[in-house]
């Protein structure tokens, strides 16, 4: 029968269920048996939860850049496999932060001309529009659905993000204006 933790490693049990740091949780031959056993669970949890993130980033990421040349919203998966690895890994964090900056500035720079916004909500359109002529046409190059379709939601994406943008940017103005006034 297993026996009871003490109040002590009840404590310590407590802070091993919080310690995301593999170096923090590394065997200690002052251990208790309970103790041990339970770093070696966490060491576990979270190296499977590192190998799990590392390989589904990773995946996301090969396909992304995979769907660069291609018609499809390759940059968007590039980001969203970044996205995935910086949970777990720090260069791709501070690649992600500054991509992501740099997008959100360019969006604002872009959404505060509106000649530049027509332009773009119009460029998005003949996107949407380009995917379902791919789709519907055969003799084109690359001609499928999923050809299609990867148009299409590139363009649906770009759509969004307009808005997303001149809403975002509205809203900056307001908060500046409101600080300033």
């Amino acid at each position: 029968m297993p026996e009871d933790p003490s109040p002590e490693e009840l404590a310590e049990l407590l802070e091993i269920a919080e310690d995301d740091d593999l170096r923090d949780l590394r065997p200690d031959p002052t251990d208790s048996r309970v103790v041990a056993d339970a770093k070696k669970r966490r060491r576990t949890v979270l190296l499977a939860r590192k190998i799990g993130i590392a390989l589904v980033g990773g995946m996301v990421l090969a396909a992304g850049i995979v769907m660069i040349p291609l018609p499809g919203p390759g940059w968007l998966v590039v980001v969203f496999g970044l996205w995935i690895l910086s949970f777990e890994f720090r260069w791709a964090e501070r690649l992600f932060d500054q991509i992501h900056d740099k997008v959100i500035d360019a969006a604002h720079l872009a959404a505060s001309n509106k000649w530049g916004t027509a332009l773009s909500v119009l460029s998005a359109c003949s996107i949407i529009a380009a995917g379902v002529v791919w789709w519907l046409w055969d003799d084109l190059p690359y001609s499928s659905w999923y050809s299609g379709l990867a148009l299409s939601v590139s363009g649906v994406v770009a759509l969004f993000t307009i808005w997303w943008a001149a809403n975002d940017l509205k809203k900056k103005r307001a908060r500046l204006a409101a600080g300033s006034g």
